[in-house]
């Protein structure tokens, strides 16, 4: 039996989990890196492989990704709206559907008026909401997942926080979650 070590491989775009141990001949070090000191000698321990487009489809989506930085795009639209109040064409259908989606804000965060949230989470609701109730092109834990991720880059430390209990509100009060 070979001598055993840890040891992670690396190979170019392959992600390696790693949890169970495997005894193995051994290999030349340029294909390994040193893992944290054991007694043993020689020990590779991978468990899963993914590539990386394996890992981007099953796992969150990355900020490069097209419907991210599309939602990214309105959501900036939708704060600069707060402020210039003159119409703009890329969000025009949302705000086409404001009388629909402000009371239901109202509802959902009673103890925010609309005048006292942060610009940056009303925007943020108002796409969510849009998307939740109008659009309906996704589902919604991903709307949900995505709102949340939006929050945490433009809005304020608990924004996250108070877009999720938000728009759980909302689910819970008018979508039958599957």
């Amino acid at each position: 039996m070979p001598p055993k070590k840890w040891f992670s491989l690396i190979l170019p775009n392959v992600l390696i989990a790693t949890n169970l141990f495997l005894n193995i001949a051994p290999v030349p070090t340029a294909a390994f890196t040193k893992a944290p000191k054991s007694p043993n000698k020689f020990l590779v321990t991978p468990v899963c492989i993914f590539t990386r487009d394996d890992y981007n489809q099953k796992v969150m989506k990355t900020a490069s990704d097209p419907r991210h930085r599309h939602r990214t795009k309105l959501v900036q639209h939708l704060f600069s709206f707060t402020y210039q109040k003159q119409p703009d064409p890329v969000i025009q259908q949302i705000l086409d559907h404001l009388s629909k989606i402000d009371p239901v804000i109202i509802e959902i965060a009673p103890e925010w008026p609309l005048d006292n949230l942060n610009p940056a989470d009303l925007a943020i609701l108002r796409l969510a909401l849009y998307e939740l109730m109008i659009d309906k092109g996704a589902p919604y834990k991903v709307i949900i997942d995505e709102a949340i991720e939006l929050a945490k880059e433009f809005g304020s430390q608990s924004s996250s926080s108070f877009i999720n209990g938000a728009l759980g509100k909302y689910i819970q009060k008018y979508e039958s979650p599957t």
